[in-house]
């Protein structure tokens, strides 16, 4: 929900779990039940060589990632001599969308690995391990994972996260979770559009901001860093649920929100055409920001909009052409 970016700079990052899930099976070649197209392409009785990967409904560009994923697992926990391994993913996550859809299945993968092989250490008492190791796989897309989307989707949690170093992150629970279902009914996540720049891409051109102006990139991330703290204190008032008598917390909150947003656009990772539609709702006060990497060219991904003037919200998005999300809470 916010932190973008500047979480990878070691600044913290605000996570919200959604209702869209990935799904991971994991068995021996032939124990799960394949697809006609791929069941007439095998010979009768073939259970695949020692080692063999096949990976079945899942979306094209998360098949490397799930068969990287499965090889170095197999090497970090020191598997031997594996089986031929059937595995299929389903997922409805939107991918590109700023959903962390890769560490998604990251995710699903290395605790459904983790269960398959036995391997000693318990995934849900002491995931410390498995973290890192899904972190070092997500890097293989993202270049330069800070781990919050990895952490967010382990543990399944609103999330307060902060990377303090290669080797260390801190996280906790957010609480009062009452106010965060509260608040959620008037937020809606709009999509601008599936960016054409993959995540790593978008924190390349960030890290590049941050080499040739050092001074006013760090500036915009300390900016987003005191707008997400004013965002947790927003969710952690103990007055947050009573709105009538909090006025000013709720006001705080929405600023924070169209603060961070501008940041992000002085950073260089929102296209013109979601900056225009930014715009148009700050115009009307309701504040919004992307959610993500972000997207310079065409589409920015997903959008958080919090308001209650719904009517004035759905006309803009219908103008730009965009799309409401059916998305909710998963709390």
């Amino acid at each position: 929900m916010a932190g973008e970016h500047s979480v990878v700079y070691g600044k913290p990052a605000i996570i919200l779990p959604i209702d869209k899930f990935s799904e991971v099976k994991i068995g021996e070649m032939g124990e799960i039940s394949l697809p006609a197209t791929l069941r007439v392409a095998r010979r009768a009785g073939e259970m695949g060589e020692m080692g063999e990967i096949r990976v079945i409904n899942t979306e094209k560009d998360k098949q490397g990632l799930v068969k990287f994923t499965v090889k170095n697992f197999l090497q970090e926990f020191k598997i031997k001599n594996p089986p031929a391994l059937q595995i299929e993913i389903n997922s409805d996550i939107p991918v590109g969308q700023g959903f962390g859809s890769s560490a998604a299945v990251i995710t699903a993968m290395v605790k459904g690995l983790a269960d398959f092989f036995s391997v000693g250490v318990d995934p849900y008492v002491d995931p410390s391990v498995f973290l890192d190791f899904c972190i070092s796989c997500e890097n293989l897309i993202h270049k330069k994972s800070s781990g919050a989307d990895i952490y967010a989707c382990w543990f399944g949690k609103p999330l307060w996260f902060r990377k303090e170093g290669e080797n260390l992150k801190l996280f906790r629970e957010i609480g009062k979770l009452g106010e965060l279902r509260e608040m959620w009914e008037n937020i809606f996540l709009i999509d601008t559009g599936r960016p054409v720049e993959s995540t790593g891409e978008m924190v390349a051109i960030a890290a590049k901001l941050k080499n040739s102006r050092p001074n006013f990139f760090e500036r915009q991330i300390n900016k987003i860093e005191k707008s997400t703290i004013q965002i947790l204190n927003t969710f952690t008032s103990n007055c947050y649920h009573d709105l009538d008598h909090d006025s000013r917390t709720e006001r705080l909150a929405e600023e924070s929100l169209s603060k961070i947003e501008k940041c992000l656009e002085k950073i260089g990772v929102v296209s013109e055409k979601t900056k225009n539609f930014m715009k148009d709702l700050r115009v009307r006060g309701i504040p919004a920001k992307i959610c993500g990497a972000g997207g310079c060219a065409k589409g920015s991904g997903v959008a958080i909009v919090f308001t209650e003037k719904k009517q004035e919200l759905e006309e803009i998005v219908k103008a730009y052409k965009f799309q409401t999300l059916d998305v909710k809470l998963a709390i």
